[in-house]
């Protein structure tokens, strides 16, 4: 600093006014900035020096934080791809950080420009819903999010997060905009190949619900064919049966093809449809009234299942509650289907009021397949509690826990 200090001194006897600041370390180590402002006076015919010196140790402390401050906010800014940006709205005048000017691709210009020049920048597709959403922000003093896409010079095509606040003199009259814009377009670019992967996805799904259901559909044909080749119809009925077995997993794979959400279906759509087909395949029972109650969706593993369970006991009510075509107090034959969900807990309900079950009927050890089927998807498929009610008909509970996979695979 004496070299410095010794040309300011050159510099005031030749008549200049300099100013300096130095740095100085105390005899015990402390250092210190002091600024010196220098004048020349002439004295007798002698230019000479007049100087001023203070401490500025304070104010050079607090430069220095301010200066780190910035450095890392632009370091936080390129790290982040977030620019900031202040509009003039009277001067039409734009003041932009370097980081904004990187997004724009203009990182060699200057960083103020005009306003005209900025909204260019704005893809010509959306410039003019941009503007107007701007001038209703500005209009209500509300805040502004949105995001733009913009078009750099070279024909590039970035999408940014802009949110502007707006900045009100005392009147409430808008005078200036600040905000900042993040360049969003890598992570808006892995969303749309997401978005993309999801909708192919989405179709091979429905292709293959579609294929599944169309081949248990051959399966069907192939069975009723086999039906009609046999001449011993004593085991007509058995086929039949199979057939129905078969339509109740085609359902769900139909219904799966239909649905919005290819991984879950409204089981109360699909136990309609399951006993429609139903009804039709006993025609002496078409007066049957089913009630059908249910808000749940569930997934194939629970779909299946549960339609091959309720396909069974649906069966044996049709063929077997309602033998005078009345139920058991002389009222119309009613079947109710029910499915309730609390957290990962389900309840199936099926019952009728038919004529009910012998009263010494062991439906657990029953040797009837339908009645092994209803054992083996309850307790073993879904490890389900099972109990059976004759008191008013035939009354079927099922109380089971299922964890959707795919949900719990979801945030």
């Amino acid at each position: 600093w004496c070299e410095a200090y010794m040309d300011m001194h050159a510099r005031v006897i030749t008549g200049e006014t300099a100013r300096l600041e130095f740095e100085i370390i105390g005899l015990k180590g402390k250092r210190s900035w002091l600024e010196t402002h220098a004048v020349p006076i002439t004295e007798n015919g002698l230019v000479k020096q007049l100087s001023v010196t203070r401490d500025i140790t304070a104010r050079k402390a607090h430069e220095q934080a301010l200066k780190e401050s910035e450095q890392k906010l632009k370091a936080a800014e390129a790290i982040a791809h977030i620019g900031n940006f202040e509009i003039d709205i009277h001067a039409q005048t734009v003041q932009c950080s370097e980081e904004l000017l990187e997004i724009l691709g203009e990182s060699t210009r200057s960083t103020q420009f005009g306003t005209n020049e900025l909204a260019a920048f704005i893809h010509h597709d959306d410039r003019l819903s941009v503007i107007q959403s701007v001038r209703q922000s500005m209009r209500e003093s509300a805040t502004f999010s949105m995001i733009i896409r913009i078009q750099r010079k070279n024909g590039e095509e970035r999408y940014v997060h802009n949110v502007t606040n707006i900045i009100t003199d005392s009147n409430n009259n808008p005078v200036k905009l600040f905000g900042i814009a993040q360049d969003i377009t890598d992570s808006k670019r892995q969303e749309d190949s997401l978005r993309a992967a999801v909708v192919e996805k989405e179709i091979l799904l429905r292709e293959l619900h579609h294929r599944v259901k169309n081949n248990l559909a051959s399966i069907i044909s192939l069975v009723d064919l086999q039906k009609k080749a046999m001449r011993d119809k004593s085991h007509h009925t058995g086929l039949d049966e199979l057939a129905l077995r078969i339509k109740s997993m085609s359902l769900v794979h139909e219904h799966l093809y239909h649905s919005e959400k290819l991984s879950h279906i409204q089981f109360k759509d699909y136990v309609t449809t399951l006993a429609s087909s139903l009804r039709a395949s006993f025609a002496l029972v078409r007066n049957v009234h089913f009630v059908i109650q249910s808000d749940v969706a569930v997934s194939l593993d629970i779909a299946i299942p549960c339609g091959m369970i309720v396909n069974e006991l649906l069966t044996n009510s049709l063929k077997y509650a309602f033998p005078d075509g009345i139920s058991r107090m002389g009222t119309t034959p009613e079947i109710s289907i029910s499915m309730t969900r609390e957290g990962t807990d389900y309840e199936l309900i099926v019952s009728d009021n038919g004529i009910g079950l012998p009263e010494n009927y062991d439906w657990e050890n029953a040797a009837t397949l339908g009645q092994r089927l209803v054992r083996m998807l309850g307790q073993h498929q879904l490890g389900a509690e099972i109990h059976l009610d004759c008191s008013n008909g035939t009354r079927f509970e099922f109380r089971f826990t299922f964890k959707d996979k795919i949900k719990e695979l979801l945030p």
